[in-house]
């Protein structure tokens, strides 16, 4: 509030409020203070324009030919001991920091889930290395190919996943593939679960080494209920057109005020 109140004092030279008074005109208009989130889609891809609507009616129309409970969602992510909640409680005055002394800390690993609409179809932590395409052929082939006919498995764009190999080998299995569209992490169900999951790995974190992490993992997988795996998909894959998420009208919002 001061950059501001600087940056305005020097356009006009006969302003002349407190940051303070500032800041409550700001807000008496309805302007709050939030964190600002990224969101990227490029508008050429190898070379060629692409239109980010398009590309979703493809996926989605796509998506419309199979049932909830025919579709599997298979992505990576990163986990470690270092996770930490965004927020905390502490003292008044004093800052909230949590100390660690094992250098275990510091490094991070690859978990690779694969889950339906009701439930977790196969897990896997790796303690070293990161994602590959023979990885990723082993884990369908241990955990998708043995149990699952003509079902959609939905993955990410990622180099280990839009490949030859894992494109013939789930076309062999007698299964069917579809990549979901870059920079839209609302197309893959999976990303909502990994947020769940690292919410109560958050919360378990003295950990020394990777087996006390295995579990933790194990553990937070567990507290996943069948409801939120079906609401995952619900909302991803099967919300009606035309469908708007409507947001209650906020108690915080001012009536605005009339300056003279």
């Amino acid at each position: 509030m001061n950059e501001l109140d600087i940056e305005m004092k020097n356009k006009y030279p006969t302003f002349d409020i407190t940051p303070q008074h500032l800041g409550q005109i700001i807000r008496d208009n309805n302007k709050t203070r939030k964190r600002t989130r990224h969101e990227h889609f490029p508008k050429e891809r190898y070379k060629k324009p692409i239109e980010k609507q398009n590309e979703l009616n493809k996926f989605y129309n796509r998506v419309k030919q199979f049932p909830m409970n025919k579709i599997i969602c298979l992505d990576e992510t990163s986990v470690g001991s270092a996770l930490k909640p965004t927020y905390s409680r502490c003292e008044l005055g004093r800052r909230c920091v949590i100390k660690t002394s094992n250098q275990f800390v510091f490094r991070k690993f690859t978990l690779l889930v694969a889950i339906s609409n009701s439930k977790c179809v196969g897990k896997e932590l790796y303690e070293k290395g990161g994602m590959t395409k023979e990885r990723l052929l082993d884990f369908l082939e241990k955990n998708v190919f043995s149990k699952y006919k003509d079902h959609l498995i939905i993955l990410d764009n990622a180099g280990s996943h839009n490949n030859e190999l894992i494109k013939n080998a789930i076309t062999k299995s007698g299964n069917h593939y579809l990549f979901c569209v870059p920079y839209t992490p609302k197309t893959d169900a999976i990303e909502q679960y990994f947020n769940q999951i690292k919410t109560y790995l958050k919360k378990d974190r003295n950990v020394a080494n990777f087996q006390e992490l295995k579990k933790n993992v194990e553990k937070a997988i567990d507290k996943v209920k069948p409801e939120n795996y079906k609401n995952y998909f619900e909302y991803a894959y099967n919300l009606k057109e035309g469908y708007e998420l409507k947001r209650k009208p906020s108690t915080r919002r001012r009536k605005l005020k009339i300056y003279k």
